[in-house]
């Protein structure tokens, strides 16, 4: 199907793994600037879910692109504390310290935020 064929790359090039390699080439090339560097992820898709519905929460048309991509730094999705982890994790192993989501879920993200605040 054209569609997968079309979102193939970007899920390859989407995962975590996919990402530490990118960071790894960065931190080469930036040699000792690289702890002066901030490092952004955007997030396509983030999903605040209730604690009883987590994965239920996500709509129909997005589910398959993000059951493909859970595991992924751009894509967000569980439970306050769930994400909060995820978010931590990815720190610790990409040093990515900044994220840029999607405007729609500021309103659910902001108590991510708060728990963070000072981490």
């Amino acid at each position: 199907d054209s569609a997968d064929a079309r979102r193939e790359p970007f899920e390859s090039e989407a995962t975590t793994d996919a990402t530490a390699l990118k960071v790894e080439r960065l931190r080469r090339a930036a040699g000792a600037r690289f702890d002066r560097i901030e490092l952004c992820a955007w997030v396509a898709h983030v999903n605040v879910a209730d604690a009883r519905r987590p994965i239920a929460a996500i709509g129909a048309g997005l589910e398959a692109l993000v059951t493909g991509l859970i595991g992924s730094p751009y894509v967000l999705a569980g439970t306050r504390a769930a994400i909060r982890e995820q978010l931590l994790r990815y720190r610790e192993r990409l040093g990515i310290t900044y994220w840029t989501i999607p405007v729609e879920a500021l309103e659910a993200f902001a108590p991510i935020v708060r728990e963070l605040a000072g981490r």
